[in-house]
């Protein structure tokens, strides 16, 4: 079996039933099935193979969904790129993967335009939307002119074969390749069927990139392993994501912190009738304790799953039960279903409950590798298959872990090891402060010392001092910042996350005086 077949499946088992609404547009299983099929066949017909690579830019879209399960039924391989990137990194990505065609959604036709004659390997084009330029192929037309049959092959697709290839944000340097297997999407979707207890019945709401691993994988692909109803948004908007669940009943809802807390403060918030839903799962960053006091106070009756995973390892890696909202505020929960996750020291031995240490994972639902993987990324996976996900990870006495950073981006100050995430908790909880992140620079007397990058709520003042004697009563004195910055906003990458390697480029070269120095 492979990631194809499910839609092939469902065709058949439930044909009339709703599949997709997008932008006013339905289709059934079996309309979807047929569209999906039709471009198959459109791509064996431009002479797209099996393990061939074919770059997807684009928002989300009823034809990003299709251009998935039609390269998983002939073999082929997806590689969706963040349509927020500039050409130089898009041109990049292309190169990089080996991609020989190139769907592009019309609005970035120009950004194409401009790259194209670097792009040597890319043999087609194809434009998604009316208007189709004379040097692409139109991919409506494509539809028009193929067959609706399954698509026939001279070769076999199976469960190790590669399906998809996400880059990741590159907060390391250069985007990195993931190589997911159909395998580990099926794996994922099923461990998420049964983890969080998805019914066909169902209707999820996705408003999340595609492009990004969370968009597809939360409660998007999985949705079809049990012949649910996907309600995709092009894009985040408060307004719509209020109105399709009223009119469409949606149970399911997923969306990164920063997205629900601008849904719970909106002022459609109670103009709605929202009693459908059911869940909510968010990830994608840590999320702060007001937030999710305010999540809870809004929306009693639903229960709040937060998650935690990261591309290489296809989505999620842990998860946080509604009922453990509260009690265990801050934790990413314990390891999903169906994932091996351990937390181990420098020297690879596991850390007991109360220790911290770096997470690493393995099994059926890890990449396979990065593809084309360059020098500076390192060592991917240990002796032993464990991949090494960089992140630091504590463990209370129970076995709940709680992320508190990037090894890259704990802070050694004095000996002593500091980790953002736990300073950036406590600045959450200040009152007059909206966002935070906070970042190492150096300090003659300590090595590196802690500095705070602060955007205050709409129409408040603070002063550093305020900040620090906030994180000095709430931590280790040690711990608290050095230095603060006050910005309108915090740069963020096309997940969601806020982008500490910009923060670092910006705010970390030098230190400003600080009134700890006087």
């Amino acid at each position: 079996m492979d990631v194809g077949y499910i839609l092939t499946q469902k065709a058949k088992q439930i044909g009339d039933s709703e599949a997709l609404v997008f932008e006013g547009k339905c289709l059934t299983y079996r309309d979807l099935n047929n569209r999906v099929n039709r471009l198959a066949n459109a791509f064996l017909d431009m002479g797209v193979e099996k393990g061939d690579h074919v770059l997807l830019l684009a928002q989300n879209c009823n034809e990003f969904i299709e251009a998935y399960f039609a390269l998983a039924k002939i073999g082929g391989v997806l590689v969706p790129v963040n349509w927020r990137l500039a050409p130089r990194e898009i041109e990049y990505i292309c190169t990089n993967s080996q991609s020989v065609a190139f769907l592009v959604q019309g609005d970035y036709v120009p950004v194409v335009d401009a790259i194209r004659e670097k792009l040597e390997g890319v043999r087609t084009y194809i434009c998604i939307g009316e208007g189709s330029p004379g040097n692409m192929k139109g991919y409506d037309h494509l539809l028009e002119t193929c067959p609706a049959r399954e698509p026939e092959l001279k070769w076999e697709v199976g469960l190790d074969d590669d399906v998809a290839i996400i880059y990741t944000s590159g907060t390391t340097g250069r985007p990195k390749g993931a190589i997911h297997s159909h395998a580990g999407h099926l794996w994922h979707a099923a461990n998420s069927a049964i983890g969080f207890q998805v019914r066909p019945e169902d209707i999820s709401l996705v408003c999340c990139p595609l492009f990004h691993v969370a968009g597809f994988h939360n409660f998007g692909f999985h949705m079809y392993y049990v012949g649910g109803k996907m309600v995709l948004h092009r894009r985040f908007n408060e307004a719509k994501i209020f109105e399709d669940i009223e009119r469409e009943k949606v149970t399911l809802l997923f969306a990164i912190s920063s997205m629900v807390k601008r849904l719970v403060e909106h002022p459609d918030m109670g103009r709605h009738d929202l009693s459908s839903l059911r869940k909510i799962w968010t990830g994608g960053e840590p999320f702060p304790v007001p937030t999710i006091r305010r999540v809870k106070e809004t929306w009693p009756s639903v229960e709040f799953i937060q998650a935690y995973g990261f591309t290489e390892g296809i989505s999620t890696t842990s998860f946080l039960e509604d009922k453990c909202a509260i009690s265990k505020i801050g934790s990413v929960g314990k390891p999903f279903y169906g994932v091996e996750t351990m937390v181990v020291d420098e020297q690879g031995n596991e850390v007991p409950p109360g220790g911290t240490g770096e997470l690493v994972q393995r099994g059926t639902q890890v990449m396979r590798e990065y593809w084309n993987k360059p020098p500076e990324a390192g060592p991917t996976f240990d002796e032993k298959g464990w991949y090494h996900s960089g992140d630091l990870v504590r463990l209370d006495e129970e076995g709940y872990m709680y992320i508190v950073g990037r090894i890259k981006d704990m802070i050694i100050s004095g000996g002593e090891n500091i980790y953002p995430a736990e300073v950036e908790q406590v600045l959450y909880t200040h009152p007059k402060i909206e966002e935070a992140a906070v970042i190492g620079v150096p300090d003659e007397k300590w090595g590196e010392a802690v500095k705070a990058i602060v955007v205050p709520q709409p129409g408040e003042g603070m002063t550093e001092q305020e900040v620090i004697e906030h994180c000095k009563q709430n931590i280790a004195s040690y711990k608290k910042p050095k230095y603060v910055e006050f910005v309108e906003e915090l740069p963020r990458l096309a997940s969601g996350k806020i982008a500490k390697a910009e923060l670092r480029r910006r705010f970390g070269e030098k230190a400003p005086p600080s009134s700890l120095d006087s």
